[in-house]
């Protein structure tokens, strides 16, 4: 019986461990572009830091442009997350669009340093673009519906494509992000909730004039 115990328990426990160990390889390299430019950190500075070895690192990450991946799966999943409990309740789109818009700033909060880096290291490769592109295309899958969702509620129009929508608002992320490497924080965090409500005037019914877009609203 003991044995048997010891057998179903040891894959969670592998699991867990191995899930410990990528979390802190994520956190090694973010602590470390937190303090220095993505050029001048090595996987040599990464593993020391997370105190594995270099073949553990590559066990998990082909390569430095991976562990980048890796950094932005994580705001897909919080995409996705947020998405995903949208769709089975029915709330306020506002605020879900702008709560996800602040999340997805959260890594980034008092950071400019590792903002810096992580707009010029995916820019800067073209293995980082190729992933950080497919990243973008998956998180507009789910936020394309949430907006098909809204438009159902009539807080969208619906002469506008979810897609475009949903990339627009991703454009809107990424140049918050970019200036959030370049000018003091807490002028970015104005910037934030102020390019918000430029988006949402620009897709919301309410602030919609146009007799024919009022009447496709209503069906």
């Amino acid at each position: 019986m003991h044995k048997s115990q010891t057998k179903a328990t040891s894959p969670d426990r592998r699991s867990r461990r191995k899930a410990a160990t990528r979390a802190r390889i994520i956190k090694s390299a973010l602590d470390l572009l937190s303090k220095q430019e993505y050029g001048a950190t090595t996987i040599e500075q990464i593993t020391e830091a997370a105190d594995v070895g270099k073949g553990t690192y590559f066990n998990y990450f082909p390569s430095k442009e991976h562990l980048l991946y890796e950094v932005g799966k994580e705001q897909l999943a919080t995409v996705r997350v947020s998405v995903e409990k949208a769709l089975t309740e029915s709330g306020d789109t506002k605020k879900v669009f702008q709560e996800l818009l602040l999340a997805l700033t959260t890594l980034f909060a008092d950071n400019p340093i590792l903002a810096r880096n992580l707009v010029l290291a995916n820019l800067g490769n073209e293995l980082a673009r190729e992933l950080m592109a497919k990243n973008v295309a998956e998180r507009a899958k789910w936020l394309n519906k949430l907006v098909k969702k809204a438009q159902e509620l009539g807080s969208i129009r619906r002469d506008i494509k979810p897609e475009m929508v949903a990339y627009w608002y991703q454009h809107i992320h990424f140049g918050n992000l970019m200036y959030w490497g370049l000018q003091p924080t807490e002028m970015v965090k104005n910037w934030v909730q102020f390019s918000f409500e430029q988006f949402w005037r620009s897709v919301a019914t309410e602030y919609s004039d146009t007799t024919a877009e009022r009447r496709e609203t209503k069906g």
